[in-house]
């Protein structure tokens, strides 16, 4: 079982055409909507860097788990709530 967690992946294990790598389950943070809506803002002038500098430093990144392998599905068992 091969687990990435968010900052230790070497940018060369990753298949950049296709998106793909060797891992089983990865956690790490996600894109957010308001990131690609500064940079958007900025690459169409609306905002300097400084101001996309500034609205990106106070996002808050959330965090995701992928179970990207059948095996890696297989570990995942329902918690029924009491």
């Amino acid at each position: 079982m091969r687990l990435y967690h968010g900052s230790n992946m070497r940018i060369e294990e990753i298949d950049l055409k296709r998106g793909r790598h060797d891992y089983d389950i990865v956690y790490g943070p996600i894109a957010d909507d308001k990131v690609g809506l500064q940079i958007s803002r900025y690459q169409l002038q609306y905002i300097p860097m400084e101001e996309l500098i500034k609205q990106l430093s106070f996002i808050r990144p959330t965090f995701q788990y992928f179970f990207g392998t059948e095996r890696a599905i297989c570990l995942l068992h329902k918690i029924d709530k009491q």
